[in-house]
């Protein structure tokens, strides 16, 4: 699967080089923007709707989120607390798979936020618990993309820069130190 994923990844990359290859400098540079994230073309209307959307989709996990816990305990064991193991997969990967397509569509792709946000609001409220989980993490990926927009406004100045290389520069590193800290927790 990871495999798949790559070669999906080469291909559209691949396809992005030739279309950015053949276009004019203006649309280059937008494409760029959008590659790394921009929020500042998004406009009002799809910001009001993609809050209205994001707080249905958040809504529908809330109130199912002891569904969600079910899975804490491994897929061999959701089905033992009456969750339908299946049916609850593929409603939460269409759903998040929406949510995150409309997000992308507007503001480019703004990495890591969605990544290790909810480890530290795990760290932070002391719970596994979706129904704590969701709505802090909302609140602390908010405040940090919004942080790394204005630091990417700033820093750069007169120039922008991207969000989303501000949000990667600081959100890889710190991820492959949850990663690696997690990975010697398993062994050591």
């Amino acid at each position: 699967m990871i495999l798949i994923g790559v070669m999906l990844s080469l291909t559209c990359a691949s396809g992005l080089a030739i279309w950015m290859a053949l276009a004019d400098p203006i649309g280059v540079q937008s494409i760029n923007f959008w590659l790394l994230g921009d929020l500042s073309r998004v406009g009002m209307l799809p910001a009001v709707a993609l809050f209205a959307l994001t707080l249905v989709i958040c809504a529908y996990f809330i109130v199912f989120s002891r569904n969600l816990d079910a899975f804490l305990f491994g897929d061999g064991l959701v089905e033992t607390f009456g969750v339908p193991l299946e049916q609850t997969q593929k409603i939460a990967i269409i759903l998040i798979s929406i949510l995150v397509g409309f997000c992308v569509s507007a503001a480019g792709m703004i990495g890591f936020v969605g990544l290790v946000v909810p480890h530290f609001v795990r760290k932070m409220i002391g719970s596994s618990r979706h129904r704590d989980l969701l709505p802090f993490s909302i609140l602390w990926g908010a405040v940090i993309l919004t942080f790394s927009d204005v630091l990417a406004k700033s820093v750069g100045d007169p120039r922008e820069l991207p969000v989303g290389a501000v949000t990667a520069v600081v959100g890889a590193p710190v991820f492959i130190y949850l990663f690696v800290k997690r990975k010697k927790g398993e062994t050591g």
